[in-house]
């Protein structure tokens, strides 16, 4: 496919994605939410990371620095929210935490983003990437007050793709199932359904 015509097909998808996500809700406490999601979250890494070592694209030291600390966030963030749901009432201190981790992992996933290099599958990688980014910025809205300041400045935060400066759009359709549907159409639309997402094969919390 070409490289403008994925581009706006997966701009229209994402627009789409964050436009639907504005009607429907799961019902469920963010917490719940966000742990059923965090292992897609994790496995969409790993789904990217695989796209790029398929088109042979070597990643810099700082790029590859950055999403291994993306991948620990993840597992610190599952376990903080996990240490949230617990106790009750929650340690002083631990929302800001979850606040602070997601925006860290926020604001790194939009640093990678901005280092990608030029090549085919970086249109569907950035696509995917701004899919997860999109999610973290849901939960980080729907789970702390905006009174934090990480908070107000991650969710005003636009990031650098290729050259241009993008606003993420925070999700308010926080579905685990809504995710991998949205996931998978990215990866269809770009070619590569052989590596669509499936639940089965992610641990459910």
């Amino acid at each position: 496919m070409h490289r403008r015509s994925f581009l706006t097909r997966s701009g229209l998808a994402l627009f789409a994605l964050a436009m639907g996500g504005m009607t429907f809700l799961t019902g469920c406490s963010w917490e719940t939410d966000l742990l059923n999601w965090l292992p897609l979250g994790i496995q969409s890494i790993n789904t990217i990371l695989s796209l790029l070592a398929g088109a042979g694209i070597l990643l810099g030291p700082s790029i590859l620095a950055t999403i291994g600390v993306i991948q620990a966030g993840l597992e610190d963030l599952r376990l903080a929210v996990i240490e949230y749901q617990a106790t009750n009432p929650p340690p002083v201190g631990l929302l800001a935490k979850i606040d602070t981790l997601l925006s860290d992992l926020v604001a790194n996933i939009g640093n990678v983003i901005s280092q990608l290099p030029a090549n085919n599958i970086i249109s569907l990688v950035i696509g995917l990437f701004e899919l997860v980014l999109s999610m973290l910025e849901g939960f980080l809205q729907r789970a702390t007050p905006t009174s934090l300041p990480k908070t107000a400045v991650a969710l005003k935060r636009a990031i650098v793709v290729q050259g241009k400066s993008v606003v993420v759009f925070p999700r308010t359709n926080l579905s685990r199932r809504k995710y991998i549907r949205d996931f998978n159409h990215l990866l269809d639309a770009g070619g590569h359904s052989e590596d669509d997402l499936h639940e089965s094969l992610v641990q459910k919390l």
